[in-house]
């Protein structure tokens, strides 16, 4: 018997609402849509898979480099998302995923903030390899719109939570004076390393996303809302090898920092053996020395510490822009 996620456990996209427009009416102007921003949203759409108006506004555009925080911005950025959807550049759907309060319990009881979650159409992609997007053109022969089939809540979840923590850092690394190079989706940090004897099976590192500092060094950074300790170890024993193999240098100019941030709400398995405290533990007990550990619920209250793979208390910001290590 095939067991299939009860329905209460999926998303319903509303998709192109104007199929009678193409992409044709959109090129020659005949829509309102092709501002420098609108190409912003539409591409961070296609890396990061599912995005907020929040998560783009946290994140901030590099074609208006104006404050992101002032209510003109936002106003901007609620505006334009609410376009694209309308001419059927992006789907959308309603989803609940994060505490309504920075500050709640982590406990099964906490109210969720809903919001629309938007994902790149059809429509959309073909836009951006028709005006030759460079992402567009890389995964135009092999990419598939998320919001098509049926797509499971905890998936998007554990992505829009993955992208909380990504805008975190970048907008606390803008607010202090270092604002953060590149920020990679889960697609541009996938990396294929060749084995090192003839033979060997090939290294597949697949860091939820990677975030590039000013002094160019990369964080790789995991979500974790499982709590699994098995999928933990897995990708603790690939990252130890990554790291001491030296394969990362075939991108990165210096060594990596590993970024685990653990959600303090309850996760989808819960279970005590995957809490922040018990995997930085673990980390600990596998000489992971370029692990740091932060809890999102911190994040969130602006508190920037960190617990590295020897279970001290250390300052994020000072350690990961350390070039000494």
């Amino acid at each position: 018997m095939v067991r299939s996620l009860p329905r209460q456990g999926l998303v319903l996209w509303e998709r192109d609402p104007r199929p009678d427009i193409t992409v044709d009416d959109i090129l020659e102007g005949k829509v309102g849509v092709g501002l420098d921003l609108d190409f912003e949203i539409l591409e961070a759409a296609l890396r990061y898979n599912y995005l907020t108006a929040l998560q783009f506004r946290g994140r901030g555009s590099r074609e208006e480099p104006v404050d992101p925080t002032t209510p003109a911005f936002w106003r901007r950025v609620q505006r334009r998302f609410q376009r694209l959807h309308e001419v059927g550049l992006l789907d959308r759907a309603w989803v609940r995923y994060r505490p309504k309060t920075v500050d709640a319990a982590p406990t099964a009881g906490v109210p969720l903030a809903g919001e629309w979650v938007y994902a790149l159409s059809p429509k959309g992609m073909e836009l951006l390899v028709r005006t030759n997007s460079p992402w567009g053109r890389r995964w135009e022969s092999d990419w598939r719109p998320r919001s098509a089939g049926e797509s499971r809540k905890l998936s998007i979840a554990h992505e829009l939570g993955r992208n909380d923590v990504a805008v975190a850092m970048w907008a606390e690394a803008r607010t202090l004076g270092h604002p953060l190079i590149e920020w990679e989706g889960p697609r541009e940090a996938y990396h294929r390393v060749a084995p090192p004897t003839p033979g060997a099976p090939w290294q597949h590192v697949e860091p939820d996303s990677v975030l590039i500092l000013h002094t160019g060094r990369p964080l790789l950074l995991e979500y974790e809302r499982s709590g699994r300790a098995d999928k933990f170890l897995t990708k603790v024993r690939t990252m130890r090898m990554y790291l001491a193999s030296g394969a990362w240098k075939e991108r990165y100019l210096s060594t990596p920092w590993v970024v685990y941030a653990v959600p303090s709400f309850v996760r989808t398995e819960s279970r005590e053996a995957g809490s922040f405290g018990a995997l930085a533990a673990q980390a600990k007990t596998l000489h992971s020395s370029r692990y740091l550990f932060v809890n999102d619920e911190q994040l969130r209250q602006g508190n920037w510490d960190a617990v590295d793979a020897d279970g001290r208390r250390v300052p994020f910001w000072s350690t990961v822009w350390n070039t000494a290590v």
